[in-house]
């Protein structure tokens, strides 16, 4: 989940688990098993465990939900794990059925990231084609969450 949760944390969100994981702000290693820091290094970068973190810890977003007990609305978005030239030929793929104006550079949604573009070009089609399970695969590279991906001024479609 930690591996997980590093990797989306990077397209604006965060991950839901449903509820079976949680964020702490200490090293959660044991003796033989060290924890891999977000940046690659082994052993986590986060303090001793039982040490005061003035740092506050973010919170994981809550599952969107159309009214009180309306349907669970989803996104489609890269998996984390994606090779990067596959998505690319997507994105270029995509560009060509979406509009992709929000993630070329000075738009809202821009990032260097090619996973980033990807994700909202993915997700703008997925929502415009009819939000069938079966528009957000691309060619595996895909998976459907309930947690919003928008960030900051980028809003992706819903």
């Amino acid at each position: 989940m930690n591996a997980f949760y590093n990797l989306y944390r990077s397209l604006g969100g965060t991950c839901d688990f449903s509820g079976s994981g949680q964020i702490i702000n200490t090293d959660p290693s044991t003796f033989s098993c060290k924890f891999v820091a977000s940046d690659g290094d082994s052993g986590s970068k986060l303090p001793p465990r039982n040490v005061y973190n003035p740092k506050p810890i973010p919170k994981t977003p809550k599952r969107s939900v159309l009214g009180g007990d309306g349907p669970v609305r989803k996104w489609c978005v890269a998996k984390p794990h994606s090779d990067t030239d596959t998505l690319d030929k997507h994105l270029d793929w995509l560009c060509g059925m979406v509009e992709c104006q929000a993630i070329k550079p000075g738009g809202a949604c821009y990032d260097e990231s090619i996973r980033a573009q990807a994700s909202f070009a993915m997700n703008s089609y997925y929502q415009t084609k009819g939000r069938n399970d079966n528009n957000c695969d691309f060619s595996g590279t895909a998976v459907i969450t309930t947690v919003d991906p928008s960030h900051g001024p980028c809003h992706y479609l819903s």
